[in-house]
Formats: C-alpha cells, structure tokens, sequence
C-alpha cells in the first residue's frame, strides 16, 4: 500500500488512501484500534474501497505505525481528548466536506467520543466496530493476559514489523494506560448524550474484550439514528473474522446516508 505523511502541528502521521475519489461520495476514514496501525488493517481498506465504489483513508495515530512517537504516560482521557483533537487535525488536513468515521475498537471509541464532542458537520455517519465506552473487567483482564505475551517476546517481535521504534511506545502507551488503577473508573457513557450523526455498531458474539453492555449504552444515549449488527461465531475483530458481513454492512450504511 502507498504510504505518505500528514503534517500536523507537533507531529507527522503515517496515510494512506485506498480506492477512487467520489466527489458526490462521502470519504471513509478508518481509526485503528490500541495495537494497530495502517498496515495492521491489512487488506480491510482495499476490499472496502472496492465494494464501496469510494476513497477510504487510514491514519496511524501518533506513537504507531511510522508516526512521530509519543510521550508516556498517556493520560487517563486520552482517547476521548489527544486522540480526538489528533482526529480533528486530521480531517482538517484531508479536506473533506463529508466524511464517515469506521473505527475498531480503541479507534471506534474516539469515533465515537468525536461526534458527541464535536460538532463537526463534515461527519454524518460512524461506524463503531467493537467500541469500548467504559472500563469493563473483562477487558482489562484480557489486556494483562496479552500484556504477559507482550514481555515473553513473540507478540513484540511481531508488532515491531507494524511499528518499527514506535512498538513499545504503542504497546505501553495502551496497556499501561488501560491497566493504570485509575482507570478503573473511566466511563464516557455520558458524553454519548451528544452524539447526532447516525451510527452503525457492529460486535462479534465472542468478542474476548468487550460484552454487549457497550453497544447498548450507546444505543441508550446517542440521539442519531443507530443501527445495530450482531456477528455469530466472531470474536474482537468483525474487519477480519466476520470481514464480508462487515463490509456488506457499512455498504448499506454509507449508501443510505449518502441518498
């Protein structure tokens, strides 16, 4: 995949853009999830792009990927404040009046976190594949199990091929942040109240990180439209275990805003 940078203002941010410009099209933009990164979205966004018809970006967030590093430790509300403003920096440079926001996990919570934030009319749709919206014990018991296989070695060598210099400072910067005793409280539920832009969450029903109580909060307090998928048989990552359900969902969700 063609590789470029963004300039931001205190960083440069790894791009990349699959598919064809649609002007009358809206752009889709992927958020990566707390170990990822472009490439790690591996052949999602080509296939995307494809069965869509349209441009679909991703970005590597600041400390992944061959973005500029990052210092730790990240604060507690990174993901709905640095990694949001980040977000907003990168819209600003892309230049698109219409734009829907496609983030997993981690990167499907700052979609999320955005659009009740932000009252950004360049966003009219996001989909939110496995979101976290608040510090589930399931979640951050899976994250010390992979935080173990992290410091056994095969899982670094392994992200270091994605993140280059960047794989501890990427690996770090979630771990510690999810595990720190003072984010056992973190909860961005109410914030929710303020999201307006219609909203497609997709889980799988064996997701290892997250149960249902997330997705149903959102439906709860987000005033958008919200439209919902459930994916037997599939755990964390619908992009890759459940990827034709999963695209064939967001197919029907962009085409229907962009009606």
């Amino acid at each position: 995949m063609p590789l470029c940078f963004i300039d931001l203002p205190q960083a440069q941010v790894e791009y990349a853009s699959f598919g064809t410009r649609a002007p009358e099209r809206s752009f889709c933009l992927l958020l990566h999830e707390g170990l990822g990164c472009v490439e790690l979205w591996k052949d999602f966004p080509h296939r995307l792009a494809e069965t869509l018809g349209r441009e679909v970006g991703a970005y590597s967030r600041r400390g992944y990927g061959r973005s500029s590093s990052s210092v730790l430790p990240r604060p507690i509300n990174y993901l709905e404040h640095q990694a949001c403003e980040e977000l907003r920096q990168v819209l600003d440079a892309l230049r698109h009046d219409s734009v829907i926001l496609i983030g997993h996990s981690d990167g499907a919570t700052i979609a999320l976190a955005y659009a009740a934030q932000y009252a950004d009319p360049r966003v009219r749709g996001v989909v939110a594949m496995a979101p976290h919206v608040f510090a589930e014990p399931r979640c951050i018991e899976a994250i010390r199990t992979t935080t173990r296989r992290y410091a056994g070695g095969d899982l670094r060598d392994g992200l270091k091929r994605y993140h280059g210099d960047n794989v501890d400072v990427a690996f770090h910067g979630w771990s510690d942040t999810w595990l720190s005793p003072d984010f056992v409280d973190w909860d961005i539920t109410p914030m929710l109240d303020g999201i307006r832009s219609s909203l497609l969450l997709i889980q799988g029903e064996e997701d290892e990180y997250a149960s249902g109580q997330h997705l149903e909060r959102v439906r709860q307090h987000a005033k958008g439209r919200c439209s919902t998928v459930w994916l037997p048989m599939c755990g964390h990552t619908p992009q890759r275990e459940s990827q034709g359900e999963t695209i064939r969902a967001i197919a029907e969700f962009v085409d229907d805003i962009d009606r």
